[in-house]
């Protein structure tokens, strides 16, 4: 049997599960080895809770949105095919760290960001909702002035349509999206 070493420490890895979903632990450093479409999963899970730190670390690192040269320096390899780990920003601008591998094997996360990337994703999720709830129900209430906001206001029926951002159509997501552009100019 294949035992995974730990891309970190050279440890040999334990499988383990996280939220029912399977993952690969280092018992040494504690780091973390995830196929790509088992760490979306458990990102798309609501079953853990997190701390109030855990948030607040969540929230801090998005205001520090940047790769800190010790990460871009650090080298790892992919258990499965040695190639180099490269350094990424989860979601562009959380601030938080991982490693993946670019041929898709899977994606390494240090002790606690698994946690991180949870409770970013909830946090924007959340900040997404309410600005498109904002959108929805009166997306001139932001705009200076009304003129602004006149040619990506939703019809009624968008309106009724609109009530779960997951089950909107794509059109009605490209007026959000372009309303955002807009309220960020």
């Amino acid at each position: 049997m294949y035992e995974t070493q730990c891309p970190q420490c050279k440890a040999a890895m334990i499988r383990d599960e996280y939220e029912g979903v399977e993952i690969e632990r280092c018992e040494k450093c504690g780091g973390l080895w995830i196929t790509q479409p088992n760490l979306t999963m458990i990102i798309r899970r609501r079953i853990e809770r997190f701390t109030p730190e855990v948030i607040a670390q969540a929230r801090k690192m998005v205001r520090e949105r940047k790769m800190p040269d010790t990460e871009s320096a650090r080298l790892l390899l992919c258990p499965d095919c040695g190639k180099k780990l490269p350094a990424f920003l989860y979601n562009y601008s959380s601030g938080i760290v991982l490693n993946r591998c670019a041929q898709g094997h899977g994606v390494f996360l240090d002790p606690g960001e698994l946690e991180l990337v949870q409770a970013h994703t909830e946090l924007l999720e959340a900040a997404m909702d309410g600005l498109f709830t904002t959108y929805v129900e009166n997306p001139a209430a932001v705009f200076d002035s009304p003129a602004k906001a006149e040619n990506i206001a939703l019809t009624p029926a968008e309106r009724e349509a609109a009530a779960d951002w997951r089950e909107t159509p794509p059109s009605v997501k490209e007026r959000f999206l372009s309303w955002l552009d807009k309220l960020l100019d």
